[in-house]
């Protein structure tokens, strides 16, 4: 059978409702390959143009698939389908953007650096300006450096100076400054009564300290621009350089002798003649407790006068002469004080011996009770010691101090809280066998069960707690004392620093006795040549006479034989602080900074 002719509808029209474009199912049937195919706008355009068909010829001459090379490939390789007439331009996406921005921001620190070089040329006072640097003086071709007598100066003491309105022309015919440029000046022409106050002193410290890169060098250098100061005034009997610690009354007294121990140090270090200045002092003259100075660190110039109070300067430390009190020693002795200070290559407690060194050595040369304190603190061992001979029992003892009011503990245990009397009964319990010597009075028994205590608290009712959980007839202490000249000075309430100027000078004066003797004794600070010492001290880090007790008792005694990593001799210590139990290291400070 043959096969029958294929239908020919060449010149056949469709009816328009049984037509249907027949379109490529996919792009791949209109090119040879998937590279070559057209996009989606091309093929909305191309829909377009074909919408209707005019003819049957052109119906049947349109071919369904379109050869390869009608495709991408046969319009060349110049070819760029983004900017076909029709196509909208490529849109900025947030990963482009983020892509540019490590260019953006190149092109930008150029620019930032082209300006800051040229302004370094054509307006160099501008860039300091910025940075917040004092320019140097105009022709000045070397760094000026600081007179020598600047940092080989003298240690020696002079009495206060009184609060008054400074009249240059009492101390010199001319005045004169070491710093390099007017610029350095340090102006005090809105003050009018010297020395300044505390406060003032802090003020002028912040100033100094606030801007750009204040904090650069080592921590006696002089800045490049050159030493910053106040006019001085030429006066050869006035000492070089000095030294000078204010007495503040802002305060405890010990807080205030573990800060001067240090500044007595570094005056001797320096070779800068070394001043207490006790102006504006809440509890009398220094001279009513303490030996002066000027006698007990006479320095390389004995004899030399202080500067005037206006020549005072508090920041920078490398000023002619320089004070610091306890609002101000927070610009000096903090870290760069330790890193210029500490041992470099020791660790724990290893690190801080130079600084327990230099405040023990200012406690056996310099802050020295004076007469009349010695007597006291004699007064007191003559009666511990009788009570205890009485007892038949030997001169060994414990020292132990309770600190109440405004000091709370220091540890997470109790924190918000005072430490509880059980803390320092378990404590007198556990080191006294451990420290106790053998008795030769009772061979049988060596060490005796309920040892003596030295107390010294600030708080009444604290000290009757201990009292009444120990064996009370073994506690001595000023309070209990049947010396009247003893009892006066105890502390009548517990001590808050912000409520201690309500009391009137002479209550001041009788608790600041009070408060030597106690620490004399809880500790063994300035100990008679008798050896008549506590064979430990008991106390709680918050307290500065916990951290001094330990420069009292001496390194090897205080901490035992310590560890190549600097911990404590858990066995051989006797400085025991029962607050944080060692678990902050280093567990001693030499002191503390105040606001």
């Amino acid at each position: 059978m043959a096969r029958p002719r294929p239908l020919q509808l060449a010149s056949g029209t469709p009816r328009s409702s049984d037509y249907q474009n027949l379109t490529p199912r996919t792009p791949h049937s209109r090119a040879g390959r998937a590279e070559e195919a057209f996009s989606d706008i091309e093929l909305t355009d191309i829909h377009e143009a074909d919408e209707d068909y005019q003819s049957p010829q052109q119906q049947q001459s349109k071919p369904l698939l379109t050869s390869s090379r009608d495709g991408y490939r046969s319009r060349g390789d110049e070819y760029d389908g983004r900017h076909h007439p029709g196509m909208g331009q490529k849109r900025w996406t947030f990963a482009r953007v983020v892509s540019l921005l490590p260019l953006i921001l190149g092109v930008l620190t150029g620019v930032l650096l082209l300006f800051l070089i040229f302004a370094s040329v054509q307006r160099p006072d501008t860039l300091h300006k910025i940075v917040g640097a004092i320019p140097p003086s105009e022709g000045a071709v070397d760094v000026v450096q600081p007179p020598a007598q600047q940092d080989d100066l003298v240690v020696s003491s002079v009495s206060p100076s009184p609060i008054s309105t400074v009249q240059p022309s009492q101390h010199a015919s001319s005045t004169t400054t070491h710093t390099a440029n007017l610029e350095n000046l340090i102006s005090y022409e809105n003050y009018t009564i010297f020395p300044l106050k505390p406060d003032e002193y802090r003020a002028e410290c912040s100033k100094h300290n606030s801007g750009f890169m204040k904090h650069l060098g080592g921590f006696w250098d002089v800045p490049m621009h050159g030493p910053v100061d106040v006019p001085h005034e030429e006066n050869d009997r006035v000492c070089k350089s000095t030294i000078t610690y204010m007495l503040d009354g802002k305060v405890g007294l010990l807080a205030d002798l573990a800060l001067m121990a240090q500044v007595a140090a570094m005056a001797r270090e320096r070779n800068r003649t070394f001043f207490v200045d006790d102006t504006y002092w809440d509890r009398g003259k220094w001279a009513d407790y303490f030996i002066d100075v000027r006698k007990s660190q006479p320095g390389e110039e004995p004899g030399c006068l202080p500067p005037p109070p206006n020549e005072l300067v508090a920041c920078p430390r490398g000023a002619r002469h320089w004070v610091i009190n306890s609002r101000t020693a927070k610009y000096h002795l903090g870290h760069p004080f330790s890193e210029t200070y500490e041992n470099a290559y020791g660790h724990g407690l290893h690190r801080l011996k130079p600084i327990f060194n230099m405040a023990r050595e200012s406690f056996s040369n310099t802050i020295l009770p004076n007469e009349r304190m010695r007597h006291l603190i004699n007064v007191a061992r003559d009666a511990f010691q009788k009570k205890m001979a009485g007892a038949g029992a030997s001169s060994s003892y414990l020292g132990v101090h309770i600190r109440k009011g405004d000091r709370k503990a220091s540890s997470w245990k109790y924190h918000g809280q005072y430490l509880p009397t059980f803390e320092y009964v378990s404590a007198v319990v556990n080191t006294w066998p451990r420290v106790s010597p053998p008795s030769t009075a009772n061979p049988i028994d060596s060490i005796p069960s309920n040892p003596f205590i030295y107390l010294a608290s600030d708080s009444p009712e604290g000290e009757r707690e201990f009292t009444s959980s120990v064996h009370a007839e073994n506690v001595f202490s000023l309070a209990g004392s049947q010396n009247p000249e003893l009892g006066a000075l105890a502390s009548p309430m517990d001590y808050v620093q912000s409520e201690f100027d309500q009391l009137n000078l002479p209550e001041r004066a009788a608790a600041t006795k009070g408060m030597i003797v106690d620490f004399a004794l809880v500790s063994g600070m300035w100990a008679a040549d008798d050896g008549f010492a506590p064979e430990a001290t008991i106390c709680g880090i918050s307290s500065s006479v916990c951290r001094l007790s330990a420069v009292a008792l001496g390194w090897d005694r205080a901490f035992g034989e310590l560890g190549s990593m600097g911990d404590i001799d858990e066995t051989g210590k006797r400085w025991v602080e029962i607050d944080e139990h060692g678990t902050i290291v280093p567990v001693w400070q030499p002191f503390e900074l105040f606001r």
